[in-house]
């Protein structure tokens, strides 16, 4: 029975992996890290934190003027070209009502964010500790 050495080298390999992931040690504080890091619905809350404060910066910005250029008529005799440039001027406070409902809509997504996050650390803080407490029990 030869062994080659691609085989004792892959098993080298497994033994310095093993012997490197017994020598971490897990703390809550890094399990809560980690969990919270690779959590999708943290992730997807706060990327619908991330949308509202987009669209609160949207909501301050002044509209864009408008640039549009018209040719009627084919016929190089008779033909009229038009270029036009404007400028929405909002009146009557619309764009900071915009403003303010944009800076409300920011509050729910964070409130999902926490009732994410609460539901998670302790069941995560359970999981850790339970064996602990059944080994010294």
């Amino acid at each position: 029975m030869a062994i080659s050495v691609r085989t004792l080298l892959g098993v080298a390999a497994l033994w310095v992996t093993a012997s490197a992931a017994q020598a971490q040690t897990l703390t809550l504080d890094s399990a809560l890290q980690t969990a919270f890091a690779n959590n999708p619905d943290l992730a997807a809350a706060q990327w619908e934190i991330d949308i509202a404060a987009g669209g609160r910066q949207q909501a301050g910005l002044i509209p864009n003027p408008v640039a549009s250029w018209d040719a009627e008529d084919t016929r190089r005799d008779t033909r009229t070209t038009t270029l036009k440039l404007s400028q929405t001027l909002e009146l009557g406070g619309k764009r900071g009502a915009r403003i303010d409902v944009a800076t409300r809509a920011r509050t729910p997504p964070h409130w999902a964010w926490n009732s994410v996050a609460t539901c998670c650390a302790p069941r995560l803080s359970t999981a850790i500790t339970a064996p602990c407490v059944l080994r010294s029990a």
